[in-house]
């Protein structure tokens, strides 16, 4: 329910456009005018002052062309609303797209480095040496790409709801595969590779990935 208050709220600050004031403001403008229109007409019609059956008439004509001033006015702002919050539906549907589309294109660019350079990365060795983790090593770039995708990933869901559960549930497996090359699992819990990133990332990979 909050996420649909959300919603709403952002379609109001951003997906309302001008013509949708202009064509509220015309609206709105034409049923004042009717609502002036009965006593414009009574006026006209005799000596409006003393005439007690004149005033009468106009207080029913008024009620009335108010009540539809009242009923038309909920109607434009009603359809507005809602064609602003359709609006934002699709370009919440857009965003996501393009997201869904970055996110798998990095994690595809990543898989192809990874086998075409698995020898030259030495991800595998049995064991490593401090110099393994040096910063202009291309084995610890390589890591960092792969670490700042996940963090992308875990926020976008987290913070922006760009994934569902279904998705982020296959992007953990992926992440446990990933940490269970040496390379990456030692350059993360033992080498201090966690510190870059932001607590609630590192507690996602701790949940996810704790080794025994």
């Amino acid at each position: 329910m909050m996420a649909h208050r959300k919603d709403l709220f952002d379609f109001l600050l951003t997906g309302i456009r001008p013509v949708h004031v202009v064509g509220a403001i015309i609206c709105i403008s034409a049923l004042i005018f009717l609502g002036f229109l009965p006593y414009w007409i009574i006026r006209d019609t005799g000596d409006f002052a003393k005439d007690e059956d004149s005033w009468k008439i106009l207080y029913y004509y008024s009620t009335y062309i108010y009540t539809l001033i009242a009923f038309f006015t909920l109607l434009v702002i009603g359809g507005t609303a809602f064609a602003a919050y359709q609006q934002l539906k699709l370009l919440r549907v857009d965003v996501k797209a393009a997201s869904y589309s970055q996110l798998y294109s990095r994690l595809d660019t990543l898989n192809y480095l990874m086998v075409e350079n698995v020898k030259k990365l030495n991800l595998y060795k049995p064991k490593f040496d401090e110099e393994d983790f040096g910063f202009s090593t291309p084995e610890r770039h390589f890591v960092g790409m792969v670490f700042t995708l996940f963090e992308n990933v875990y926020y976008q869901k987290e913070n922006f709801r760009v994934l569902e559960d279904s998705d982020w549930n296959a992007w953990e497996l992926s992440i446990k595969e990933t940490f269970d090359v040496p390379y990456i699992a030692e350059y993360w819990w033992k080498r201090g590779g966690k510190e870059g990133y932001t607590p609630k990332f590192r507690d996602e990979i701790e949940r996810i990935c704790r080794p025994d």
